[in-house]
């Protein structure tokens, strides 16, 4: 709080004037002390805020009589500090205020790099998928087309050996009726009562189609092993619904399960096949052997 006194307002440097100056200068001081005490007290109370220590009361004048008082006010440098103090609140709370915003900058780019980094993730696994779907289209209907063509040359061998079984004394079987159906083998699939189900053969040459099996199901696997050239090689089937039949479709790695959307079709060196999660596949090494393995298989 500032201290003031009122001085008189001209100022005179003759002797026969000192002794009004100092009775007026009395005066005013008492008058103005026994006026404002009470209202300096009120303001201490709600605001402590110390005084200028150093502060120079200069009179300007003062006239014979002593009429009219202007109170001058010189502050010392010393004080500089004190009013420095005030405003450093304000100052202190605009530099804080600045070096958040520049943390919730970094933050928000942080964010969106990491957005980026997601949805270009989530872009290659896209294409990814778009690239097996079609591969598996073709797949289907070349095997369908397979199917339609060779289904009338089955059907022509079937009736020219039951023919000949016919006019000879032995009783001889076709030959779809002499082959032994593959057992289906189980494995469970996840935490959940969700099983699959696959079954494998063996040969020295490759597969037209999957021999005959016990109560195939959709998403089963059918793998058959076989040696080409001298390397062992494999041919993969999954079982799944095409233009309303229900057949085994050739597949390859990665080939989309028919129902659960988020599992591939990989396969284990021993060729036994897995239905392996996005997540699994994405573990580092997975797709570096999932990619060997792919250079065995014949479409």
């Amino acid at each position: 709080m500032f201290h003031t006194c009122f001085l008189p307002s001209r100022c005179c440097y003759s002797r026969g004037y000192r002794q009004s100056d100092s009775s007026s200068r009395s005066y005013v001081s008492q008058r103005f002390w026994s006026k404002h005490q009470s209202d300096s007290e009120a303001i201490e109370e709600t605001m402590s805020v110390p005084a200028l220590t150093s502060l120079n009361v200069q009179s300007s004048a003062s006239g014979p009589s002593g009429g009219h008082v202007d109170p001058i006010f010189i502050a010392n440098e010393s004080d500089a500090s004190f009013m420095s103090d005030l405003y450093r609140p304000i100052m202190t709370d605009a530099i804080t205020d600045k070096e958040k915003g520049g943390t919730d900058e970094e933050k928000a780019d942080s964010r969106r790099e990491a957005e980026n980094r997601e949805a270009e993730k989530l872009e290659i696994e896209r294409m990814e998928i778009q690239e097996m779907e079609l591969a598996t289209r073709e797949a289907e209907t070349r095997e369908i087309e397979r199917i339609e063509i060779e289904k009338p040359e089955i059907e022509r061998q079937e009736s020219t050996v039951a023919n000949e079984a016919g006019t000879k004394k032995e009783p001889r079987v076709s030959p779809a009726t002499n082959t032994s159906k593959l057992l289906r083998m189980e494995r469970k699939l996840n935490k959940k009562d969700l099983f699959m189900g696959w079954y494998k053969s063996k040969g020295s040459s490759e597969l037209r189609y999957p021999r005959e099996c016990i109560a195939p199901k959709i998403g089963d696997v059918y793998v058959h092993s076989c040696k080409k050239e001298g390397n062992p090689k494999f041919q993969l089937w999954v079982r799944q619904i095409s233009r309303g039949m229900t057949i085994w479709v050739k597949a390859h790695i990665f080939h989309i399960h028919p129902k659960l959307f988020d599992r591939r079709l990989t396969l284990a060196t021993t060729g036994e096949p897995y239905w392996s999660t996005r997540l699994s596949l994405s573990a580092s090494g997975s797709r570096e052997r999932a990619g060997k393995i792919a250079d065995m298989i014949l479409y």
